[in-house]
Formats: structure tokens, C-alpha cells, sequence
């Protein structure tokens, strides 16, 4: 039997800064639906749902196709940090069939070329194959073909931080992940169950666990590997302006005229290679 690697694709309800965001209009589909596309059109996502609060987001993730499954009532749902649905759903979907790795998807990142699914499921594979272990979390990150960062020294004041001209840095983004869920859920149990917290730790420059270093400084053993998108692919959207951005973005490097027709004519062409390939397997067994 096929692996099955499910994709959880995280859309509450409320948002702080742009209310409804997952529901508007984007490029002609309501935005959190560009990522059930996007999974259907993979060869290797072989399941789809929507962790959600929202009736409206579950009307429309179950029309293009998604499974819903509804989050408990969080009294702090407003403050959690995305590690807490995901893997609630990890665990939910784990009820229905076993599973080793599953796609995390944040719908607000939308800029995803109908095969980076796919491809990160086989940079996966290799890393698997090189390290000897399944133990292993692919992210998605960004190009940074120059890095230039500043720290803020007081109200007016500022000091160099960083700056290198050599691609040597990537910039988290891409909202599309597949981390193995054991790994996952020993990060997220380690880690501030919500982003203020995350905040205080930051304001006191303590560690915050990302699967590399422990709270006492020291590394774990290594298990977060990266999946490189185009720099264009970090942009996410978080008020009505990236909004805007986000979408002629989405229109001009990977739509172009032909919409979602990019990622239909991506699963068809899948399909007719699996079909090739099956028709030789059969041969070759009948000679």
C-alpha cells in the first residue's frame, strides 16, 4: 500500500488584523481554498482537511473537497500559536488511519507552484535515505539573496545586525511544512502553548525550541531541513494591503492567464504519468 500523507490546512475564524481573510475573494477562489487546490493537485498528498472554527470556512473547505475537522473550544483560541490545531488534528486524523508525516498548510501563504508539494516529499525521501531516519522536518524557506537586518537600539537609535550578499540566510516562509508527527508533537509540547508567551521569551532573550536548541543551549540532535522557495514565496498576508500584494503575485509568477487550470493541468499530467507507469508495470509481468 502507498504511503499516506495527509495535509492539515489551519483556517480559524478570527483574525486580529484582517477579520474573514480566509473567506475573501482571491484570484477568483476564496483564499483558504487555494490551498486544498494546491493539495488536491499533488501526487503525494493523499488526504486533505481543514482544521477550523469557522462554519463558513467549513461550507467552503468541504465544497473544494477538504475534510473538516472542527477544533475544540480553546478559551485562549485568539492567542495560541498555530503548533496547537495542528497537532490536534494530528491526533484526530490519527484516529481514522496511521500515518508517520502529514503537510502543514497556512492558507495565507498561498504562493505555491503546483509541483512544491511533490518535489518537498522527495527532498524528504533523500534526506531519509542520507540520514538513515524518518526522524526528520522539512520547512519551507525563501531565498534571501541579500541580507540586511538592524536592531533597534532605543526609540531612535539603530545598530547593523547582520548583512550578507551571498544567499547564505533564507527567510521563513512559504506556510508549507512536513514534519513527522512524533518530532512534531515533542516540539510543540516543548514549546509556549501561546504567542504572547512565545513574545515574553523573546523579550527576555530566552531559547525558544525549534527542534535544534534546548533551553539550556545545546543542540538535539538535528532533525529541521529545509525546502528553498523563490524569494517572491515568503510573502504571506496579514492585513488588507498584503492582501493586495500577495494576490498580483499570485497572478503574475504562478497563475498567469490560466488560473487554477495550472493546477488541474499538474494533476492530470500526474495522473497520465502513474497511468504510464502501471501499463509498463503490467506489461513487464505478462512477459
Amino acid at each position: 500500500m502507498s504511503e499516506r500523507i495527509p495535509a492539515i490546512i489551519t483556517a480559524r475564524g478570527g483574525s486580529r488584523r484582517y477579520p474573514g481573510k480566509n473567506v475573501l475573494p482571491f484570484c477568483g477562489h476564496p483564499l483558504v481554498a487555494w490551498s486544498i487546490i494546491q493539495a488536491d493537485a499533488s501526487e503525494r498528498c493523499t488526504d486533505i482537511f481543514v482544521s477550523t472554527d469557522d462554519d463558513l470556512i467549513a461550507a467552503i473547505s468541504e465544497t473544494y473537497g477538504a475534510e473538516i475537522i472542527w477544533r475544540p473550544g480553546w478559551t485562549d483560541a485568539d492567542e495560541l500559536t498555530v503548533g496547537i490545531p495542528v497537532l490536534h488534528a494530528m491526533k484526530e486524523i490519527r484516529k481514522k488511519f496511521e500515518y508517520s508525516r502529514a503537510f502543514t498548510m497556512l492558507p495565507t501563504s498561498p504562493l505555491r507552484y503546483p509541483w512544491d508539494m511533490d518535489n518537498m516529499v522527495a527532498k524528504a525521501d533523500d534526506i531519509i535515505r542520507r540520514k538513515g531516519t524518518d526522524k526528520i522536518n522539512v520547512n519551507s524557506q525563501a531565498t534571501m539573496p541579500e541580507c540586511c537586518i538592524v536592531r533597534k537600539l532605543d526609540d531612535i537609535q539603530h545598530a547593523p545586525f547582520t548583512h550578507n550578499k551571498y544567499a547564505q540566510f533564507l527567510n521563513q516562509g512559504g506556510g508549507l511544512n512536513l514534519p513527522n508527527i512524533e518530532i512534531y508533537e515533542q516540539i510543540t509540547n516543548a514549546n509556549p502553548r501561546t504567542d504572547k508567551e512565545i513574545d515574553a521569551k523573546v523579550a527576555d532573550n530566552a531559547i525558544y525550541i525549534t527542534g535544534q536548541i534546548g533551553e539550556n543551549g545545546r543542540r538535539h540532535e538535528h532533525w529541521d531541513y529545509y525546502f528553498e522557495l523563490k524569494q517572491f514565496q515568503a510573502f504571506d498576508i496579514d492585513n488588507e494591503e498584503q492582501f493586495t500584494f500577495v494576490e498580483a503575485l499570485m497572478k503574475a509568477f504562478i497563475l498567469g492567464e490560466k488560473g487554477r487550470r495550472v493546477y488541474d493541468e499538474y494533476k492530470m499530467a500526474k495522473l497520465k504519468q502513474r497511468a504510464t507507469r502501471t501499463q509498463g508495470v503490467v506489461r513487464d509481468k505478462v512477459t
